[in-house]
């Protein structure tokens, strides 16, 4: 909905809100998201790919201090919030942690760690950062897929699977058992998110890997 509209509806009123009123005196963004009702990820961190050489710099920077193990390049600049911040020069990141309508403590202390972490590279914090330990890999290929056909999902894997070009992913059958669709892996990778839920969507999203 971003850049938004005054006199739009609701949630083009807030996001014009959020660029007119808040994005003007930030001088960072921190996202906390999470996957949808139906969708189960692993987590994850995305940085902007589409914006100026020095908010792309400060957004990676802002990422990596998390030392999460898969930290993403978007290639997007419009729709979200984050993104369209960083098309207007504000940088910032999207945390992708929690899934499937769903939280634990452990998720919640997670968030802690990560928002902190990086006011602390950014010195807005003092003290040491949390070292997950992590090696953390820098996705900049991501291969979203969509679902050809509205029917049930049946997928191979789970998220944080590494797979192999050619590998069967998952299918798409009808109600009464046929195939329909086969989503095969395009490149080696590691599942990010995927639909969680048995019933999917024609267009709607259905499992999402990044090229390692």
């Amino acid at each position: 909905v971003f850049p938004g509209n005054a006199e739009g509806s609701v949630s083009e009123k807030i996001a014009y809100f959020m660029e007119k009123e808040l994005f003007k005196i930030s001088d960072y963004y921190i996202d906390l998201h999470c996957g949808d009702g139906y969708e189960e990820l692993t987590p994850y961190v995305y940085y902007q790919g589409v914006a100026s050489e020095d908010v792309t710099s400060k957004s990676k920077q802002m990422a990596m201090a998390i030392n999460p193990k898969y930290v993403v390049e978007s290639q997007s600049n419009s729709g979200g919030a984050y993104n369209y911040a960083g098309s207007i020069g504000l940088p910032g990141i999207l945390i992708e942690r929690g899934c499937m309508g769903k939280w634990s403590k452990e998720e919640v202390e997670e968030y802690k760690i990560d928002v902190k972490n990086v006011l602390k590279e950014l010195n807005v914090l003092s003290g040491e950062k949390v070292d997950r330990n992590n090696d953390t890999k820098v996705i900049t290929n991501t291969i979203y897929e969509n679902s050809m056909y509205t029917g049930c999902w049946y997928s191979n894997y789970k998220v944080g699977d590494i797979v192999s070009k050619g590998d069967e992913l998952g299918t798409v059958k009808d109600y009464f058992g046929n195939i329909l669709h086969t989503c095969i892996a395009k490149v080696d990778g590691i599942i990010l998110y995927q639909v969680g839920s048995l019933s999917i969507l024609k267009d709607g999203p259905m499992i999402t890997y990044g090229e390692i």
